[in-house]
């Protein structure tokens, strides 16, 4: 790898170390990513220089300027789906999340919880989970671009349906005993770039019809803020 790849490969990954194992020193750093303390030096140092990192008591911790990255990042998805995603919330008293598709990964980017609620689900942003599991990863996978012998063959008629009704439904995938429905939001060509969904306890889960239907229309409208077309409408056109 060449010298400045893998210098940025490097300080990428003290920023996930932080994010996934919290606060370190130089060295504990160094150790975890298999580099000398001198070397994690000088990356946390050029990482705080740009805000990435800051110092705590604790030792060197991710830096609030990243929230600037997070912010923007959807962010004419996030605006389109605003609106939509407190309706469902709203209508059905259950956390609504947006996720985006990144690669072979749904990324949860938004959600509204309900604020009466004891007990919901947190979907928070940064959530990421494969495709083939849950419901707005499936509503993303299910689409006629996805080659489907790529797929676990288990899935293809699973995913056929979802491609038939316009959403998919998971129980008990993501967490014992929590329900999704979610529905694909997509680009011109019709390729789904996020999905729209209620996440909610399965002894309490709404009537899945209603749900469907909310959210497909949730999807629907901000397909069509996003590309000026509304989708089709598969329950309506078979």
């Amino acid at each position: 790898m060449p010298e400045g790849s893998k210098t940025v490969d490097q300080a990428l990954r003290v920023l996930e170390q932080l994010r996934g194992g919290g606060p370190g020193t130089a060295a504990d750093l160094g150790r975890r990513i298999g580099i000398s303390r001198t070397a994690a030096g000088r990356l946390l140092i050029s990482l705080e220089e740009h805000g990435f990192v800051r110092r705590t008591d604790a030792g060197f911790d991710l830096g609030f300027d990243l929230l600037r990255f997070s912010s923007a990042l959807g962010a004419g998805i996030r605006a389109a789906a605003v609106a939509p995603l407190q309706r469902l919330a709203a209508r059905f008293d259950e956390t609504a999340v947006l996720a985006v598709r990144d690669g072979n990964d749904a990324v949860a980017i938004e959600q509204i919880a309900p604020g009466e609620r004891v007990v919901n689900i947190q979907y928070r942003p940064g959530t990421r989970h494969p495709l083939s599991v849950g419901a707005h990863g499936l509503a993303m996978l299910a689409d006629v671009h996805v080659q489907v012998q790529e797929l676990e063959p288990a899935l293809v008629p699973r995913l056929a349906e979802i491609a038939r009704i316009g959403y998919a439904v998971s129980r008990d995938e993501l967490e014992p005993g929590v329900t999704g429905i979610a529905a694909p939001i997509v680009s011109v060509d019709d390729t789904p770039i996020a999905a729209i969904g209620i996440v909610a306890p399965s002894n309490r889960f709404p009537d899945v019809a209603a749900v469907a239907h909310e959210v497909t229309t949730a999807a629907r409208t901000i397909t069509a803020e996003l590309i000026g077309t509304p989708r089709r409408d598969p329950a309506r056109t078979g």
